[in-house]
């Protein structure tokens, strides 16, 4: 039987190889500036099979100013960011769509928050251009950078391994939790024998 830090090693060892596959593999190929208000930016990008597979990114950069009333009502600054991938005779291909969002605080007025999200891995079944438009909604705050970074030829995210690491580390923090418990009912039951003996 595994024992408690050899379970939790080993998750913590698979899921950081997971965070690694998704967010640290393949050549960055294409920046695309995306406009904020609800206005559409597109890109045309010659790809071909040989970058297989792909993976987009939406990174954001806002800046948030915060009256007294909105930290009061702990208003949140959010952006929505919506891509469409398109083929060459216009045939949408994917749409996904993502959210920042920077819950509002007490201690400051005034705050940036600069983040990357991961939005879709995918594949092109031939030599082509394709199109990526965006869509920009700003609910609260200034967007200083909303860009749409794809990177060819990454690792592939195997979910199998993210769902073993996950088990490993739940089973290790259950064996660690079964094995206070077992230790917790051995010193009462020891106490309640020196108290007997008393």
């Amino acid at each position: 039987m595994l024992k408690p830090a050899i379970c939790i090693g080993l998750g913590i060892l698979l899921l950081g190889y997971s965070f690694y596959s998704t967010f640290f593999t393949g050549s960055e190929l294409e920046r695309q500036k995306l406009l904020a208000g609800g206005k559409e930016a597109t890109s045309e990008v010659r790809l071909t099979p040989a970058m297989n597979p792909l993976r987009a990114f939406v990174r954001a950069k806002n800046r948030i100013r915060w009256t007294k009333k909105d930290i009061r009502e702990k208003l949140n600054g959010e952006i929505e960011v919506e891509i469409v991938m398109s083929d060459s005779t216009g045939n949408d291909l994917w749409n996904e769509s993502t959210r920042f969002i920077r819950s509002g605080d007490e201690t400051s007025s005034s705050k940036i928050k600069d983040s990357t999200q991961f939005l879709k891995t995918f594949e092109v079944p031939s030599d082509g251009d394709y199109s990526f438009s965006g869509k920009v909604a700003v609910h609260h705050g200034t967007p200083e950078i909303v860009e749409l970074v794809i990177y060819t030829n990454v690792s592939r995210v195997h979910w199998a391994v993210v769902i073993v690491g996950v088990l490993l580390l739940l089973g290790g923090a259950a064996l660690v939790l079964l094995d206070n418990m077992k230790k917790q009912s051995t010193n009462a039951e020891q106490a309640r024998s020196d108290g007997s003996a008393a």
